[in-house]
């Protein structure tokens, strides 16, 4: 995948008891310069040994390291180019990417990339009784990519779904199979006599951050899509004992795409983008060859489709730097109160502790998990920002606090060392009447805080439950009360659904919590998610400026002294 200093690009090959080394330029085309004489004698064979000798001499010794190769050696070279995978990957090089790079989900090791399927089916395939035509070849596309042994691939099927706007801005966070081209985006529909497209598919992705990834800038995969043309039924009608592998193929091809492979090759001469198929070749044979089969393999995968599923999920291998943290508690807006007009605004402030460029994703989300629309500075509203920190730059933005009042929570993933801090803001006709910081928090499952319930004081927790997708489990929380000697009060248990953001005061959860006292509260969490707790000193009977309502934060400690009571907590796979 070299896209600079092309022409030092080698492949070695073992010849017997040496090796030697070729230089190739598979995907570029050299520039020749008659002027500069000599031009083939950069392209023979090498000795590998002697080779590497002169480059760590810098090229200071005389260039001794070309050899010879028979007609045995050369057939052995062909087949040895035969047999070694040399996959693509879908790269991100429009406009709005700035920087061409390829596309990757980020976290497959945690948590599955649901897929569902269209409840219209496939035309041309029999009925599989309550479920739609081609529910199966979608379930066996899936297992084909998640069995592969050399990667982390965690796709799982999820239903059936009567949704077909899958665009951005749509609200549908998942992965699905549409038919008919629902989305509209194939020009011309299939025909047995002419041709076309079969079905196209590929992912959704974020603009920001960029992640490194061996040697590659990678963009962060969200969900994915497949778009069976109309009229490819004739295929199914045609060829009817090879139709469901012929279309479970096409499936698993187009789920390749969504993991951010391109073609390994075309049978088409016109088609320069990636190499021409060698008839019966590694890359001929592969799922991701850009032509069908036809023959009724199904979904199976070859060692290029693999290689190239193990370059971007594979076990043990380098994987992007990233930093998830969440802002539990963001309030934006204006609310009447007794009288006068209170605004609420929130301002991020980001640090790059780091040596390297750092991109920044910051995205906004309101109780139920839907997008929250937040205005920072002059604009435009969006509920998803993009940000970019140069070594040990900070970043300040701040909502405006011009909307009806909105209370949600944030997430922020970044490629490099950043953290940041919320300071809510709360101003009475105008005037600022009280300020708190939050840092922001890593998820987690067990947590401890104080509460104070002296005077006119509150203690009010927020709880982020962040999810990739709405079909994730609903989360079971478990909250309890104790006095300052650690005798139990009190237990609440509360249930939060994927996405879903609850603040409250302790005294709208526990009945009981003691007047004019101190105690603590812990919290276990079936899954990850992220909290903040602030105190409120605000007398509710008196308006300002008979009484300044005061914010302060309080430490959210990680852990809890009652986890060997409570036993363990779930923190397994989402199945």
């Amino acid at each position: 995948q070299l896209t600079h200093q092309m022409l030092g690009a080698f492949s070695v090959y073992k010849l017997g008891d040496r090796e030697v080394a070729l230089r190739h330029l598979d995907g570029a085309r050299e520039v020749a310069m008659p002027q500069l004489g000599e031009r083939g004698r950069y392209h023979r064979p090498r000795d590998l040994q002697a080779f590497a000798r002169w480059l760590k001499a810098r090229g200071t010794s005389e260039a001794d390291y070309f050899t010879q190769l028979t007609a045995a050696d050369r057939e052995e070279v062909t087949r040895q180019r035969s047999l070694r995978p040399r996959f693509t990957l879908l790269t991100c090089d429009a406009p709005d990417c700035a920087q061409s790079s390829a596309l990757r989900w980020m976290n497959f090791e945690t948590t599955q990339a649901i897929w569902f399927i269209n409840d219209q089916g496939q035309d041309g395939l029999p009925a599989e009784g309550e479920n739609p035509a081609g529910t199966q070849g979608l379930q066996d596309a899936i297992a084909a990519w998640v069995d592969d042994p050399g990667s982390t691939i965690s796709y799982a099927f999820g239903g059936e779904s009567g949704v077909t706007n899958i665009g951005v801005g749509s609200g549908f966070s998942n992965s699905i199979l549409l038919f008919n081209d629902e989305r509209g985006t194939i020009s011309n529909d299939f025909s047995c006599d002419d041709g076309g497209v079969l079905a196209n598919g590929g992912p959704f992705f974020a603009l920001m951050p960029l992640f490194p990834h061996k040697g590659v800038q990678v963009r962060r995969i969200t969900r994915g899509f497949v778009n069976m043309n109309a009229g490819i039924e004739c295929v199914f009608e045609l060829l009817p004992e090879t139709a469901q592998a012929n279309y479970t193929e096409i499936v698993a091809h187009e789920l390749g795409h969504s993991l951010g492979l391109g073609h390994s090759c075309t049978t088409n001469p016109e088609d320069t983008s990636v190499p021409l198929c060698t008839e019966g070749g590694t890359l001929d044979q592969a799922i991701m060859r850009a032509q069908i089969h036809l023959d009724g393999r199904g979904a199976l995968l070859n060692e290029d489709d693999m290689a190239a599923a193990s370059f971007l999920y594979g076990e043990g291998l380098e994987g992007p730097d990233e930093s998830t943290r969440i802002f539990a508690q963001v309030g934006d807006g204006m609310a009447a109160n007794m009288g006068s007009t209170i605004t609420f605004t929130t301002r991020f402030v980001f640090h790059n502790t780091g040596e390297s460029v750092a991109n920044l994703r910051l995205d906004f989300f309101k109780g139920e998990g839907e997008d929250m629309i937040l205005d920072l500075d002059d604009g435009p509203a969006s509920a998803a920002y993009d940000f970019e920190l140069q070594p040990g730059q900070s970043l300040v933005r701040e909502t405006r606090g011009l909307t009806p009042l909105q209370v949600g929570y944030a997430r922020f993933i970044s490629s490099s060392a950043v953290d940041g801090t919320a300071v809510f803001t709360r101003r009475d006709d105008g005037i600022t009447v009280t300020q708190a910081g939050v840092p922001s928090a890593a998820l987690g499952t067990d947590f401890s805080l104080v509460f104070d319930s002296t005077g006119v004081n509150e203690t009010g927790i927020a709880l982020a439950y962040p999810t990739e997708a709405d079909v994730e489990p609903d989360n079971q929380v478990s909250l309890r009360l104790y006095d300052a000697d650690f005798v139990l009060l009190a237990v609440e248990r509360i249930t939060l659904a994927a996405g879903e953001h609850r603040a409250f005061f302790l005294s709208e959860i526990f009945d009981d919590v003691p007047d004019d006292a101190f105690g603590a509260v812990t919290i276990a969490s079936e899954l990850p998610i992220g909290v903040v707790t602030l105190q409120q000193n605000d007398d509710g009977s008196v308006a300002f400026p008979g009484d300044v309502p005061i914010l302060t934060a309080f430490p959210v400690l990680p852990g809890r002294s009652d986890a060997s009571e409570l036993g363990p907590t779930a923190t397994g796979s989402r199945n």
